[in-house]
């Protein structure tokens, strides 16, 4: 529904049309968080202490991370991740309007609101497998992790070759990019 709204905005208002939109669902929020939210407070005098009375720092949080690989690790994987989630929205839009242009033709429509909300269904897909997968005994999450990276990593090399000069295909890159969205959902 989104996508949908999204491409109604822009329909209405031109490339910004989702983002003048976007802040009528902002407000909404703001609103409701306001009125229902209730904060969740620590007592008082129940602040952090690392067991000398002390309360913790940013210092001591730092030191607690660099002395323990594995949460560098993890810090590493998803430092890294982010990072390709961020590097791929800003890509995606123009490599899925040069397909459709050269798969339709110049002056051809990219129908970003519909392509945007198949890529929310297969995050939600994603996340509803990893569920399941979890669920299963004999499942541990970090095998599971390594293979939505490994599927992550297969689909952006395969969307980079479906986007070369040499080759330009449409349903590769979409199929590429759904797949991708399906990892996003399981690692969200």
């Amino acid at each position: 529904m989104a996508g949908k709204l999204a491409s109604w905005a822009a329909s209405v208002r031109g490339v910004t049309g989702p983002f003048d939109l976007s802040i009528v669902f902002l407000a909404a929020g703001a609103v409701v968080s306001g009125l229902f939210w209730k904060e969740n407070k620590a007592a008082v005098g129940a602040a952090a202490d690392n067991g000398d009375g002390k309360k913790g720092s940013i210092r001591d949080a730092f030191d607690i991370v660099c002395g323990d690989q594995k949460l560098m690790l993890i810090g590493a994987v998803q430092s890294l991740f982010e990072s390709a989630m961020y590097i791929f929205i800003l890509q995606w839009p123009p490599a899925v309007s040069a397909a459709v242009t050269s798969y339709f033709g110049e002056g051809a429509i990219t129908p970003f609101g519909t392509i945007f909300s198949c890529f929310m269904t297969c995050s939600l897909l994603g996340s509803l497998l990893f569920g399941k997968l979890f669920k299963r005994k004999n499942t541990f999450t970090e095998g599971t992790a390594t293979g939505m990276l490994a599927a992550s990593a297969l689909s952006m090399a395969l969307a980079a070759y479906f986007t070369s000069g040499a080759t330009t295909s449409l349903a590769g890159i979409i199929g590429a990019f759904l797949l991708y969205e399906a990892c996003v959902g399981m690692y969200l």
